[in-house]
């Protein structure tokens, strides 16, 4: 259960900061193309936040960016070769627990990165900005967690085969 919150707070996390960056853009709606980005509210406009904020939104994105690419190739990698070693013809549980071990130095790359990511955005915003933050955060939760529910709903169930006795 930790895991699922932890991994739902880091999806979350991540979508905020893409978010942030595509609307630190200052696109208008038209600019932007048909796609889900225009059903997303315009963050920026949502909390208010002036001009000063946005260019520091958008200096942060810049120096994250190439950092959180990176941590994302590691953590490919590191995945790529934990695979390799768990289904390799011969099975060298060293070797597997080694790629573990940097398949888990990669994913705790991945959290510092986005947790500073949030950090440094909480650090811009006003007390007033935060508290509408907090809230466009929890409807975003509640959106995703209705929209996966509905899909496990519309599943159809798995049902064995009819008995030939």
């Amino acid at each position: 259960m930790k895991t699922t919150s932890f991994n739902m707070a880091v999806a979350l996390a991540a979508f905020i900061l893409v978010g942030f960056a595509g609307f630190a853009k200052a696109q208008t709606p038209s600019e932007r193309g048909p796609g889900p980005r225009q059903e997303r509210p315009d963050l920026f406009k949502a909390l208010g936040l002036s001009e000063e904020q946005i260019g520091q939104i958008r200096a942060e994105n810049e120096e994250m960016r190439p950092k959180m690419q990176e941590a994302t190739r590691r953590m490919r990698e590191a995945n790529r070769e934990l695979d390799r070693a768990i289904y390799a013809d011969t099975l060298d549980e060293a070797a597997v627990a080694a790629r573990l071990g940097e398949y888990k130095a990669a994913q705790a790359e991945m959290a510092a990165l986005r947790f500073q990511s949030e950090l440094a955005l909480r650090r811009i915003l006003s007390p007033e900005q935060l508290v509408k933050f907090r809230e466009l955060r929890q409807r975003f939760t509640r959106q995703r967690e209705d929209a996966q529910r509905e899909r496990q709903e519309s599943r159809p169930q798995h049902q064995p085969p009819p008995n030939p006795n």
